[in-house]
């Protein structure tokens, strides 16, 4: 449990790959392909609702918002997703339920889902940095930059990378 989790971590004297939640991101940059963003969107919440790498939030890109996003959503939706939005979400898919500052912090192990739309790759980061647990996060891309950044400042313990081009 949480309680031998945290204890090997505080007396182990070397390094110790942990968790105790599972809040994980999957950001979707504007420079992702459609096709890619549905299938990883769709598999890494729906494959297992109860898992602790299941996604829990779902970032998006503002440049794609009016196209990848209403989308991504109706996939999630389709497949018996609650989807609990910001501002810009909800103006682009009605559907969505109002987002809380604690649905960004919520690992639900359920069939709901937060989502945001961010600026800009680093408010992805930030975002992730602040309501994540450092358990796996995950950037659908093309842009090689991007991707580069993400895995390179995300600290979470799986960080995936999903791009429809060859690395």
């Amino acid at each position: 449990g949480e309680s031998l989790i945290r204890r090997v971590a505080q007396e182990a004297r070397m390094p110790v790959i942990k968790h105790y939640t599972g809040n994980c991101h999957v950001y979707v940059d504007r420079s992702a392909d459609l096709e890619t963003a549905r299938r990883v969107v769709v598999n890494s919440k729906c494959q297992r609702l109860g898992v602790c790498n299941a996604a829990e939030s779902l970032l998006v890109h503002q440049a794609v918002k009016g196209t990848l996003l209403p989308v991504l959503l109706q996939d999630l939706t389709a497949n018996g997703i609650e989807v609990r939005g910001d501002e810009a979400t909800r103006a682009v898919f009605g559907a969505a339920k109002v987002a809380s500052e604690e649905d960004f912090g919520t690992e639900y192990l359920g069939p709901i889902i937060s989502c945001k739309v961010v600026r800009d790759l680093d408010e992805a980061i930030l975002h992730i940095d602040r309501y994540g647990s450092h358990h796996t996060d995950a950037i659908v891309a093309t842009d090689l930059a991007a991707i580069d950044r993400f895995v390179r400042e995300v600290d979470s313990a799986a960080v995936v990378v999903n791009a429809s081009t060859r690395l």
